[in-house]
């Protein structure tokens, strides 16, 4: 798997978002890769980004791309309601399969363009997991902060994450384990 660091074709300024995707002109192109992973969009962003992406999507012929989102809860906390009231600042709550959604639309619904999703300590409602079993979900990594001590201090999963990763491997949905040093020290 090929992790992309691309953050330059996310910038606000279309010229360097044009630049960063002539320079790149994906040199992995050549390399007969399956797949690149490419981060998250920021939502600030996603319009030029999505277009970027785009563009180099309609110049694959046998590569996909996968787009990396955390698996976020959608559903927004007592506290973030108060803010959006008082602020009107929706773009603090962040739902991954909305933003999903909005970049595939910019993408054309690409069938070339596929999902990775990060899968965190907290995961969102069963309603908002189900709606993942029904896009091109690539992979899933599984994150250290995922995992949870049990009684003989062992890791293990919780239930809802366990019977989350029974679901994506009846769908043939690749599982990694992604380790954090930072989250045992």
């Amino acid at each position: 798997m090929l992790m992309a660091k691309c953050r330059t074709l996310q910038e606000e300024n279309e010229d360097i978002g044009a630049m960063a995707s002539e320079g790149k002109d994906f040199e992995f192109w050549c390399m007969s890769l399956q797949a690149c992973v490419l981060p998250a969009p920021r939502r600030s962003f996603c319009g030029n980004y999505a277009r970027v992406v785009n563009q180099i999507l309609q110049g694959l012929t046998n590569m996909h791309l996968w787009i990396r989102l955390p698996l976020e809860n959608s559903k927004p906390m007592d506290d973030d309601l108060d803010k959006i009231k008082n602020n009107s600042h929706t773009s603090e709550i962040i739902d991954s399969w909305e933003l999903w959604n909005s970049f595939r639309l910019l993408c054309d619904h690409s069938s070339q363009l596929c999902v990775v999703l990060d899968i965190l300590s907290t995961l969102p409602s069963i309603n908002s997991l189900a709606r993942w079993f029904g896009e091109p979900v690539r992979a899933a990594i599984l994150q250290t902060e995922a995992f949870l001590t049990n009684a003989k201090g062992y890791p293990c999963l919780s239930k809802r994450h366990h019977s989350l990763l029974t679901g994506f491997f009846k769908h043939s949905i690749q599982v990694c384990y992604f380790y954090c040093l930072h989250a045992y020290a």
